[in-house]
């Protein structure tokens, strides 16, 4: 099993408005997932979330993007 040693995947609109972002950054050592985190929306607000893969990060864009 591979796993990234840093990370981050970002999904943006075409104006460069956050719609979600997955990272690994040491800075919120308070959640349950640390480092692990989600960020949402245009204020980036910052959710608990496992690492994802590359399965789960696929299903999102393309349910962001409405992509069947």
């Amino acid at each position: 099993m591979h796993f990234w040693v840093r990370y981050a995947f970002h999904l943006r609109d075409p104006n460069g408005t956050c719609i979600f972002r997955y990272d690994n950054e040491p800075h919120y050592p308070l959640m349950n997932t640390f480092p692990h985190h989600k960020h949402l929306g245009p204020a980036e607000t910052p959710i608990e979330s496992p690492r994802p893969t590359l399965g789960q990060i696929v299903l999102e864009v393309r349910a962001a993007v409405h992509v069947a």
